[in-house]
């Protein structure tokens, strides 16, 4: 007798074939809706994660600027909305001199590891502006250790760019710019502000910082500013504390075409920002020059007169070795051998003439004063003392 074949019946492939459809119709709105949570997630935090991973690129950088400098050589080179310059010593090439690099990388070539020279300029970015236009030496024939490095934010134009979006860009020295993110969009100044922004102390305030981009006083300036010979508007440049970094990253959901924006924001301390540049002092400083006295009954009473003092800022104070701190006054009777004690410190603050206004003890014909005075450098070391050449009687 034959034996009977196990097997399934047309109906019962029918309705398990049903079933199958009626369960996958189901299934497919909800594996879609988690396709499109995935992306959007996915996507939100990529470009949350590009825009941390650029703000801590820049902070580790920036916040050297200054570090390894020679004197005259700038912290801060050029500031723009959309640029950053500066000079800070970043890499070294052997352990010898791990002391002023902020890391060690043996394989790093030499122009990259060392300042710049005149005779290989680079053009800022963003601008026509060649920089150095001096070469920086730590001694003679010796250049500083301190790179030049830049940041700035321009169009994306690399392979996969998404049109109208801009990308972030690092470059050390004289090589190749380094693309250090991309998908970045600027939305205008009433959306987004500006990629970089400046600020400087607060003069009324403690620890408080001002920006110094302004249409009105007290800090407006020449916008955007490129250091050029160390004088005039480049003392504003010195003067910078802190930048703030403000980037606003898109993401375009491949899915539904929404676009998802992350900005992030972060001030940047300058750890020297503000700060004159003591870095070598390799003898005393000039003196100052121009010295002039006078007695100034109109700012006394009767019974008590007052001297002015005031003489020309030291050739080592705004140029030169660029190191002059204090101006220390003196003042003695005019038939003394030695200067004494200080009689007043005053803090290099790099103006065309100081003054001291001194009320010495009253004095009895014929005895008179002379005052002298001296710059102070980082040493300390001290110029020569200028004095006056005539012997001054305060009570006439």
């Amino acid at each position: 007798m034959r034996a009977r074949r196990a097997g399934f019946t047309l109906a019962e492939v029918i309705i398990s074939m049903t079933l199958l459809a009626i369960i996958g119709a189901a299934a497919v709105p909800f594996y879609l809706r988690s396709l499109r949570s995935v992306a959007a997630t996915a996507g939100q935090q990529d470009a949350q994660q590009a825009a941390s991973f650029s703000l801590d690129f820049v902070n580790h950088d920036l916040r050297l600027a200054g570090q390894g400098v020679v004197n005259g050589q700038p912290a801060i080179v050029q500031m723009h909305d959309s640029a950053v310059t500066f000079n800070a010593n970043l890499v070294t090439r052997d352990t010898s001199a791990a002391t002023t690099g902020a890391y060690v990388d043996p394989s790093v070539n030499d122009s990259l590891a060392m300042g710049m020279m005149s005779t290989k300029t680079v053009k800022l970015p963003l601008t026509t502006q060649l920089y150095p236009l001096t070469t920086y030496y730590q001694t003679a024939g010796v250049l500083s250790d301190a790179e030049t490095i830049s940041f700035w934010v321009a169009k994306d134009t690399t392979t996969g760019a998404v049109s109208g979006t801009y990308a972030l860009y690092r470059r050390v020295n004289t090589n190749a710019p380094q693309l250090v993110a991309r998908d970045i969009v600027f939305r205008g100044a009433g959306t987004d502000p500006a990629p970089f922004q400046y600020f400087v102390a607060d003069p009324n305030f403690p620890n408080a910082v001002v920006p110094v981009k302004s249409v009105t006083t007290p800090h407006p300036y020449p916008f955007p500013l490129n250091w050029t010979t160390g004088i005039g508007n480049d003392t504003l440049l010195e003067n910078i504390i802190t930048v703030r970094m403000s980037l606003t990253f898109q993401y375009t959901n491949p899915i539904t075409k929404k676009i998802t924006y992350r900005t992030v924001n972060e001030d940047i301390p300058l750890e020297n920002g503000g700060l004159p540049n003591y870095s070598a002092c390799p003898g005393p400083p000039a003196p100052p020059t121009g010295m002039q006295q006078y007695v100034a009954t109109a700012n006394t009473s009767a019974a008590k007169d007052s001297v002015i003092v005031s003489w020309n800022k030291s050739t080592d104070e705004a140029g030169g070795f660029k190191n002059v701190r204090f101006y220390m006054v003196y003042r003695k009777l005019d038939t003394a051998t030695t200067w004494g004690t200080v009689l007043s410190t005053l803090t290099a603050f790099d103006s065309t003439r100081d003054t001291l206004l001194d009320y010495p003890p009253l004095l009895t014909a014929p005895r008179y004063y002379i005052y002298g005075v001296v710059a102070e450098n980082c040493t300390p070391q001290v110029s020569t003392v200028l004095q006056t050449t005539t012997p001054i009687f305060p009570n006439p």
